[in-house]
């Protein structure tokens, strides 16, 4: 199965793998890593190749990540250039991550980046202007309902 690493500048990526499990329940091969303030980016490259032999199952890995440009992703980046069997993605959330958990048992590597890419990007979204192209009732009560209550 594909191994999934969270990385994040401070807490983030803890906090992303809570709400993983309790989304999806506990999950085998996944982690998180987080950059600290006093770290270094050679600090947390260690950081994140412990990570990854804890998630190796010889499927490849996959690192989500905070933020493009950022020192996990870029340190992520480095590993990947050396590495056919790492991908990683920025600007992570919880619908990608929980998309990344679900499948990575069903596809490969590369399939599941191109997957999560559109994910991703689907998932961000703003409910009311989404109600106002649906309907254009803006303040419509019974809309409100029906966009909370599904």
């Amino acid at each position: 199965m594909i191994g999934i690493i969270i990385i994040s500048h401070g807490i983030l990526a803890d906090g992303l793998l809570e709400s993983s499990k309790m989304l999806c329940g506990e999950s085998a091969g996944v982690v998180s890593a987080k950059l600290e303030p006093t770290d270094s980016p050679d600090m947390f490259r260690k950081k994140l190749e412990i990570a990854i032999e804890k998630v190796d199952e010889g499927e490849g890995i996959l690192i989500l990540a905070d933020i493009p440009g950022g020192t996990p992703a870029n340190q992520g980046v480095l590993l990947q250039k050396h590495r056919d069997d790492i991908e990683v993605i920025t600007g992570v959330n919880v619908p990608l991550l929980i998309e990344a958990i679900m499948m990575r048992g069903k596809m490969s590597l590369p399939l599941l980046l191109e997957h999560l890419l559109n994910v991703g990007k689907e998932s961000i979204e703003s409910p009311m202007s989404k109600l106002d192209k649906e309907s254009n009732l803006k303040n419509s009560d019974d809309q409100l309902d029906q966009l909370i209550t599904g």
